[in-house]
């Protein structure tokens, strides 16, 4: 059972104005260690307690550590060395004894190991030196001094990680041995002890001090003792199968049984570890150099293959803006040869393989619609061969539809009229909308002749003697075409049924509310299709004709009442305002010129709170405005609803496609 020391060191009762003990901060044979303060030299030392109060210590034995006490301060004060623990003095205090040494402010290394586990290589070797270092002097004294007691807990480690030997109590001096007639083992800790040094020879030589010095390091390398390794048959390789092949040699001479199989000196086994960790950072700084030189090769490379990309995108989109479709598949093939995942070339390159009219729109049909637009990037514009349209994409996605209560309220109170007429846009919603095309231009009366002529559908025509205002816009009953000079003007005086047979016809449909009102505003929730301000001369409306602003509704209701609205035709050619009045998705005429019918009947919104007479399965709803529509009613979110069968001078018709279009 071990016996608990009681410490005899009293701060009041030692050294008096010159130490000041501040902890105890170990336990050895002898006694207490403590920390203590020099009052005189301001600084901290370390006092180890030799006292006859110990226990564990009989009348012989203190006398026998007496000596040895004595012997620690009178050897260990023969050197001043980085590596060497200093000793300041030995102060006898009545029966007691007082070892004043350096402090070390860091670990021994066996705590340090205890913490870390097995070091790296290269501070394993560093602290290794260090000791040999530490060696080499007290070798090298004329006292013929051996330590042998160099383990783990003799090493002491300083803040900054550097060596630190201590414990000179059993060390050898000359030819003297230590032994004493108390001690029957030898002198030094059998874990650690070389194999003569266990047999007790009485004169030890250097050598017994390097097989301790091969056992540390063993052990800073494995976390394991040498000889606990060895009764295990744990080979070093074993327990660290990443050590060199020269540490093995090392360490193998190092723990040679017989001395003269190990290093001559701590020098030779100093050189030996430094000329082999020169060896490795020499090999490291070639490794990093070929490295570094990799590493700008690769990046040299990659900055080229940077480059290139940029110019093959560079070559890629322009050449596909421009039309220039082989160029593009080109560009773009060469792209994928270098980022074969680029979902952007992978679409220019489908693109750019389409077939395509002779201006460059892809040419869609009903066999390759839904490809088209599963593409990452479906084609912006397309023809439509069956009917000879060009249609806008429109991308999937949210976009804010309708007005909210306080805008209606603000448009009523800004242009007048009833509150119904704004109240029946309420309330504004996100609605989500997969991918469509629509028709980038209003069905013109050219466009619309083809349908006639190979249905035999009736053609646009109201009686002149009843309906004097369609006079402009009939057409000729005989020869079944619309007059020469409207042939890129919209369609007109065509129903919600006509429009819808045109559709099915040229394998289209009319676009739903959603639809049509996204096309023209875009995700962003414009008021018009060019943005959120009112500009006259973007689109064919009341103002056009009237040729002065139309700020109110009873300003626009007088200037209408006064109006022959059919002594002459006032709808504009398809395009007129185009590009500056387009939509964001690049649909023209989206507002005024003629009002355009959609699939939905006229009813209220999801939620709304607005009653009209007019909602339910009765009107079909109209979009967008005509040519005498004041701004109010030309805006994107504006509704307006009419009988199916109903024909008039200002309602017209716009395609949407999608795949559900030609089934």
């Amino acid at each position: 059972m071990k016996t608990k020391l009681s410490s005899t060191l009293l701060p009041e009762d030692f050294g008096g104005d010159k130490y000041r003990i501040e902890s105890r901060i170990g336990e050895g044979a002898f006694g207490y260690v403590y920390r203590a303060y020099d009052i005189r030299l301001q600084r901290l030392v370390a006092i180890k307690e030799l006292s006859p109060a110990n226990p564990r210590l009989s009348t012989t034995a203190f006398d026998d550590y007496r000596r040895r006490f004595e012997r620690e301060a009178r050897v260990q004060a023969q050197f001043n060395h980085p590596h060497i623990v200093h000793v300041y003095e030995l102060l006898p205090q009545g029966d007691a004894y007082y070892l004043v040494m350096e402090y070390v402010d860091g670990p021994s290394l066996r705590d340090y190991l205890k913490k870390t586990g097995p070091l790296p290589f290269e501070e394993a070797i560093r602290l290794t030196r260090q000791l040999l270092a530490a060696l080499a002097v007290i070798h090298g004294h004329s006292w013929d001094i051996v330590h042998r007691d160099i383990k783990p807990s003799n090493i002491l480690l300083t803040g900054g990680g550097e060596v630190k030997l201590a414990d000179f109590g059993v060390a050898q001096v000359s030819e003297e041995s230590l032994r004493t007639m108390t001690e029957r083992l030898p002198p030094g800790t059998p874990l650690y002890m070389a194999p003569e040094q266990e047999r007790g020879t009485p004169y030890l030589w250097p050598q017994a001090d390097l097989f301790a010095v091969g056992c540390v390091l063993f052990e800073m390398l494995t976390n394991t003792p040498y000889k606990k390794a060895r009764r295990r048959r744990k080979s070093l390789q074993n327990l660290r199968p990443d050590v060199p092949d020269w540490l093995v040699e090392v360490l193998g001479r190092s723990l040679a049984r017989e001395p003269e199989d190990r290093y001559e000196s701590a020098e030779e086994m100093a050189e030996v570890l430094a000329k082999e960790e020169a060896r490795r950072k020499r090999q490291e700084k070639e490794a990093r150099r070929k490295r570094q030189a990799e590493e700008e090769a690769r990046r040299r490379r990659q900055e080229a293959r940077a480059r290139k990309l940029a110019t093959l995108r560079q070559r890629a989109e322009d050449a596909s803006e421009s039309g220039r479709w082989d160029e593009a598949r080109r560009a773009a093939e060469e792209w994928l040869d270098l980022e074969p995942d680029a979902p952007r070339a992978q679409s220019l390159l489908a693109l750019a393989r389409l077939e395509r009219t002779s201006s460059g729109l892809v040419i869609a049909r009903p066999d390759n619609l839904t490809s088209l637009l599963a593409l990452p990037y479906p084609p912006a514009r397309v023809w439509w061969e069956k009917a000879a349209l060009e249609f806008c994409l429109v991308p999937g996605g949210e976009f804010l539809m309708g007005i909210s209560e306080e805008e209606a309220h603000r448009w009523h109170k800004e242009f007048g009229g009833e509150l119904i007429w704004y109240l029946d846009a309420i309330p504004q919603r996100t609605v989500d909308l997969p991918p469509y095309y629509i028709g980038r231009f209003p069905v013109t009366h050219g466009q619309y002749a083809r349908f006639v002529r190979e249905t035999d559908h009736r053609i646009p025509y109201l009686d002149p003697k009843e309906y004097t205002w369609a006079k402009p816009y009939n057409w000729d009953r005989k020869r079944k075409q619309p007059p020469s000079e409207l042939q890129d003007h919209p369609v007109v005086l065509v129903s919600w049924e006509d429009a819808t047979a045109y559709c099915e016809w040229a394998g289209l449909r009319l676009p739903t509310e959603g639809e049509w009102e996204k096309a023209a505003r875009g995700s962003d929730g414009y008021t018009y299709p060019w943005g959120g301000e009112w500009d006259p001369s973007k689109c064919n409306s009341a103002e056009k004709w009237a040729g002065r602003p139309l700020r109110a509704y009873r300003e626009w209701k007088k200037w209408w009442d006064k109006l022959d609205y059919g002594s002459r035709v006032r709808t504009t050619p398809v395009g007129t305002y185009s590009p500056d009045g387009d939509s964001p998705y690049g649909c023209a005429d989206m507002s005024g010129n003629v009002w355009e019918w959609c699939a939905d009947w006229y009813a209220g919104y999801p939620g709304t709170t607005c009653e009209r007479s007019e909602f339910g399965e009765t009107y079909r709803v109209l979009r967008g405005g005509a040519w005498f529509t004041h701004h109010d009613w030309a805006r994107s979110a504006y509704r307006d609803g009419f009988y199916p069968c109903s024909r008039f001078v200002c309602r017209g018709l716009r395609g949407c496609l999608s795949p559900t279009s030609s089934l």
